[in-house]
């Protein structure tokens, strides 16, 4: 036997042939049929299908009338239909065209909750619970408890005692409790005490909110108001946005007054200038100008155009385009400037700098002050600098700077002060420097330097002191390198003393005093003191001691070599070795003793002024 398959569960034949025969059944038996005998079949043959071209109802008789496309029609009575009704006690009863009723029971008949019309508006509906709910605009919506929609096509959905008034067309409230739009377009979404007033405001939540003026919007929050036009109150207390454009957001007592300003956070924070932006902080105030920033702070009050206050407390800037960062009680004055951190300072120098510090002061343009205290730049001292310390002052030049050290003051211009305490350079000295120690002034003279030491003094310009204490330079180009109480005068320019103590070079244009004490060169042009104590060159030019101590030089071109207590006795071209000499001759050398060894034994062919030693008899003898 063959294996029964289902017609549906055969393989899928997709290639026909002519050939191919498919099976016929007629009454009780099955034959067999080609495709190309199959499609001859219908070669030439046509079939006229009727389509149905319309529809009709009778209401009186009842009956429906159905036309097709070859002009019949086909037409029946046999149709019942619901011809009206009624309903009473949770059953309804339907009549129909023929007469005969159909009843449905078994509805809820508990308490009924409904809706209908309002007592004034068209097409208006209100919730019947019995509470004062009203509906009174045209296709105006009333729910809730005591709530009165009266503009037209206003809404007031749920809560208790809330309106949308006369003149809020197109308005909404949602839901909360005695809230109220009066402006058309506005949307209050629940809170309590919420008041929308301005054309398409918006409130949602909160409490005894107030959005006043067009597109307004306060979300959430207590007491707050938007009454500027497009303004904004995001929660927060008793915050209020005043001017078109305006924010505040979160924070409480917030303000802010002007176009396109902002506050974000904070307490009791206030803008009166367009385009500004206060973030976070206490009490902080921009009074005017535009485009400006408080970011944080405390008390921190702004009055120039693009300034700019971070954090800090009591800081203000009444200039533009500056900026302070942090610090207490500091304040600008000036435009393009900045104090970053300290207190109590002030800036009143354009593109002048504050960095850290207490009580510093600039008022020179371009000029900075870092750090220390009770330092000052005073406003005729451009492009200068000071770097910490104490009360250090620079006045009255440009380009001066000092660096740290304590109550020293520079008056110059291009001048340097380095540390130290109590340094000083006069005003309209060019160039000079005080690196360090105590008590140094330069008083006149410019491009002149003192290196450290305490009490040293320049009067003479081009000169150095280096080091040393009560040193004194009054004359130009001169140097004086450590001791103390030396002293230059202002006639003895170019000269040096190195070292020592109570030296002094009067009226003596390069002269020269290295080491010793209370040594003396007066009136002696280029004259020498290497060492020693208590010598002297009075008058004597081009005089020369070595050493030694109370020798005495008052003559022209002489040398005292060392020794003590001699004295050229006024005349020139003498030299000394020795002591207790006094010339007697000019042009003579002296000595207490002379001691010639290797002397020749003969005169032999030697020249003129040559000394030689006879053996013989044991005298030297002068070869004239």
């Amino acid at each position: 036997m063959p294996t029964t398959v289902k017609i549906s569960d055969l393989p899928v034949y997709s290639s026909p042939q002519s050939t191919d025969v498919i099976p016929i059944v007629d009454g009780t038996c099955t034959y067999k049929i080609s495709l190309s005998n199959l499609s001859s079949f219908f070669t030439g043959t046509s079939y006229t299908i009727p389509v149905t071209t319309g529809v009709t109802f009778t209401n009186s008789t009842g009956t429906l009338t159905i036309g097709n496309s070859t002009g019949g029609t086909v037409s029946t009575t046999s149709f019942n239909f619901v011809t009206g009704g009624t309903y009473s006690a949770g059953t309804i009863t339907l009549g129909t065209n023929t007469g005969a009723t159909t009843t449905i029971t078994g509805l809820y008949t508990g308490e009924t909750i409904y809706w209908t019309a309002g007592t004034i508006g068209t097409c208006s509906i209100r919730t019947n619970n019995g509470s004062g709910v009203d509906s009174q605009g045209n296709y105006a919506i009333a729910g809730g408890q005591n709530n009165l929609a009266i503009g037209t096509n206003s809404v007031v959905l749920g809560g208790a005692s809330n309106s949308a008034d006369t003149g809020s067309n197109c308005a909404s409230v949602l839901g909360g409790r005695s809230n109220c739009t009066n402006a058309n377009y506005t949307f209050i979404g629940g809170g309590c005490g919420n008041l929308a007033l301005g054309a398409s405001s918006l409130i949602v939540g909160g409490m005894g909110n107030c959005a006043t003026n067009t597109c307004s919007i306060v979300l959430g929050g207590v007491t707050n108001k938007a009454t500027g036009a497009q303004s904004s109150v995001l929660v927060g207390l008793s915050n209020s946005a005043t001017t078109s454009l305006s924010l505040v957001v979160g924070g409480e007592l917030n303000q802010s007054n002007c176009t396109r300003s902002a506050v974000v956070g904070g307490c009791q924070n206030t803008i009166n200038g367009s385009n500004a932006f206060i973030g976070a902080g206490l009490s902080n105030c921009i009074v005017q100008g535009g485009s400006t920033f408080i970011g944080g702070g405390r008390e921190n009050s702004i009055s120039g155009e693009c300034s700019s206050i971070v954090g800090g407390q009591c800081n203000q800037i009444t200039g533009t385009c500056s900026t302070i960062v942090a610090g207490r009680q500091n304040n600008i004055t000036s435009n393009f400037t900045s104090i970053l951190g300290g207190c109590l300072s002030t800036a009143s120098g354009t593109y002048s700098v504050i960095v850290g510090g207490r009580l510093n002061n600039v008022c020179g343009n371009y000029s900075t002050i870092v750090n220390g205290s009770t330092n000052s730049i005073d406003g005729n001292s451009s492009k200068s600098f000071i770097s910490g310390g104490d009360n250090q002052v620079i006045s009255c030049g440009n380009y001066n700077s000092i660096l740290g050290g304590r109550d020293n003051c520079n008056l110059g211009t291009n001048s340097t002060i380095a540390g130290g305490v109590t340094n000083y350079i006069e005003d309209g000295l060019f160039n000079s420097s005080i690196a360090g120690g105590k008590d140094n002034c330069i008083l006149s003279g410019s491009s002149s330097t003192i290196a450290g030491g305490t009490g040293n003094t320049i009067c003479g310009g081009l000169s150095f002191v280096g080091g040393g204490s009560n040193n004194s330079i009054v004359g130009y180009n001169s140097v004086l390198v450590g001791g103390t109480g030396n002293t230059i005068d202002d006639s003895s320019d170019s000269s040096v003393i190195v070292g020592g103590k109570n030296h002094n070079i009067i009226t003596s244009p390069r002269g020269t005093i290295s080491g010793g004490y209370m040594n003396v060169i007066s009136a002696a042009t280029g004259s020498t003191i290497v060492a020693g104590d208590c010598n002297t060159i009075i008058g004597g030019t081009y005089s020369f001691i070595g050493s030694g101590a109370r020798n005495c030089i008052n003559s022209q071109q002489s040398a005292i070599l060392g020794g003590s207590d001699n004295y050229t006795n006024g005349l020139s071209c003498v030299f000394i070795m020795g002591q207790s000499i006094t010339a007697e001759t000019a042009n003579m050398a002296y000595v207490n003793r002379l001691a010639i060894t290797n002397l020749p034994a003969s005169s032999g062919s030697s020249c003129s002024g040559t000394l030689w030693y006879c053996t013989s008899n044991n005298i030297v003898y002068y070869v004239p």
